[in-house]
């Protein structure tokens, strides 16, 4: 399991920078912990959503179906169900997405960056002035993977814009990935069109982003012990 050394990264700032510029750095790397756990949270809900639907029930499809169709308290519960799961994951990756700005403004205090205006760090304005380092070379991958990018266009959309929309989707042909479960629509961002996704891929790829955030925290501390 990855390991961010949270308190190890203090010690490295306070002794390269002086207390000063920890002080400065303090409130971020505090934040970057609570938003990973929050993360986390909002994720158990979203999974643990329709436990109290499908309790005991041995041929999930077919009683989401039924749920789908019926009407009175069973649907009304159904119903519930699916918004608590498209809320937290929503809430999930909006969280996330966060994590990887705080980052950047843990990258520009740990790293006394100077030149870019408060307001404008991100991991894209960040890693230009990142040294060639194995820090500078994990900021440009992250940037690169497909579901950084795919998780930049949820959030602004689903943030700013409007609900990219998720509907309880049951596979009758089998075919599909999975027989049934929550599914993301398909949206434009930016002219990238994105194609409908599954919550449950989606909840994995915020989970190993989560990773992948967590080790690039890490690779701050290593720049910084070198």
């Amino acid at each position: 399991m990855s390991v961010w050394k949270l308190q190890e990264l203090r010690d490295l700032v306070e002794k390269t920078y002086g207390a000063e510029q920890l002080a400065k750095a303090a409130d971020h790397i505090n934040s970057v912990d609570w938003k990973i756990r929050a993360a986390g949270y909002h994720s158990y809900l979203a999974k643990n959503s329709f436990d109290g639907i499908f309790s005991g029930i041995e041929n999930e499809p077919m009683h989401a179906i039924k749920m789908i169709l019926s009407s009175g308290k069973g649907a009304s519960n159904f119903n519930d169900a699916s918004f608590i799961y498209e809320s937290n994951v929503i809430a999930c990756a909006q969280t996330m997405h966060s994590v990887s700005d705080i980052i950047s403004h843990v990258i520009h205090d740990a790293l006394f960056i100077e030149g870019i205006d408060e307001d404008s760090i991100d991991l894209k304005t960040i890693q230009t002035k990142i040294p060639p380092s194995a820090l500078k070379s994990s900021v440009v991958r992250v940037l690169g993977l497909k579901s950084y990018l795919y998780l930049k266009d949820f959030v602004n959309t689903t943030k700013h814009i409007r609900l990219v929309g998720a509907a309880y989707t049951v596979d009758v042909a089998g075919v599909d990935k999975y027989p049934n479960g929550m599914k993301f629509r398909s949206f434009t961002c930016k002219d990238r069109r994105h194609p409908a996704k599954w919550g449950e891929d989606l909840l994995k790829e915020l989970n190993q982003l989560s990773i992948e955030f967590v080790n690039l925290g890490q690779d701050i501390n290593d720049y910084l012990a070198k």
